[in-house]
């Protein structure tokens, strides 16, 4: 289990199957051990060597008590400096929810590392005027993280009330709160780009139409499917997923 002290948090990150690397991130509340127990490692590791990477403060990854490494831009250079440990000067990446912005902070602001780029439950807008950021900081304040982790089947290790803890998970999304998005550069990304969103997601239309602003880009939305649908539903795209990969 490597880990990387960068940027102000201690990384933890796996690593898993062959091929060239395909980073993963996930979105808030979730690790990186949630690719594998969606089934994405197992539909992906014949195609390529995962990278898995828990967020700040989430799975065991630090705490920092400072927000600056819950930033976006912050967790970006992270995914930067994780790939110079493992010499890695190219890599595929595929984003979930939060991980998805964080993809698309690559894809604006080092495209050079980029290979392909997957987007799932997510857009490229500043997300400043997301009335539902503000929700959840209160979902969080009131007790509710260890509610939210049982509903997405998350279950805490022994001796543990959640997985994640309230605190970071407040500062991870008032950071995200001032991202300056990346929507006014994705018409100029040169990477080859799979998008895809739940038609019962919050967020579809404001997906679709950052889809639509990238050349080339396959879009792929997914009928009677929500935002954690997008991530847990692996048989619905799991195909789109490895011929994107494999062309």
């Amino acid at each position: 289990m490597p880990y990387l002290e960068t940027n102000g948090c201690n990384y933890h990150y796996q690593i898993e199957g062959e091929g060239p690397p395909l980073f993963m991130l996930h979105g808030i509340i979730q690790s990186g051990e949630e690719f594998r127990r969606a089934g994405w490692v197992e539909a992906l590791s014949s195609l390529r060597t995962l990278i898995l990477v828990d967020l700040p403060g989430h799975g065991k990854s630090s705490r920092p008590e400072e927000q600056n490494p819950y930033a976006i831009e912050s967790i970006a250079q992270s995914v930067l400096d994780i790939a110079a440990q493992q010499r890695y000067e190219r890599f595929d990446y595929f984003g979930f929810s939060l991980g998805g912005r964080v993809g698309f902070e690559l894809a604006a602001r080092h495209p050079e590392v980029l290979g392909k780029l997957i987007i799932a439950a997510q857009h490229a807008r500043p997300p400043v005027a997301e009335s539902r950021l503000p929700r959840l900081i209160g979902l969080f304040r009131s007790g509710k993280l260890r509610a939210m982790e049982r509903g997405m089947g998350i279950r805490p290790e022994a001796g543990s009330t959640t997985v994640n803890d309230p605190e970071s998970m407040e500062r991870a999304i008032q950071a995200l709160s001032a991202w300056r998005g990346a929507e006014d550069v994705a018409g100029d990304f040169k990477m080859p780009v799979l998008c895809v969103s739940g038609e019962d997601d919050p967020a579809f239309d404001r997906a679709r139409e950052t889809a639509a602003q990238i050349q080339g880009v396959k879009w792929h939305p997914l009928r009677e499917v929500d935002h954690n649908g997008a991530f847990y539903g692996v048989e619905g795209w799991r195909s789109v997923v490895t011929d994107f990969l494999a062309d």
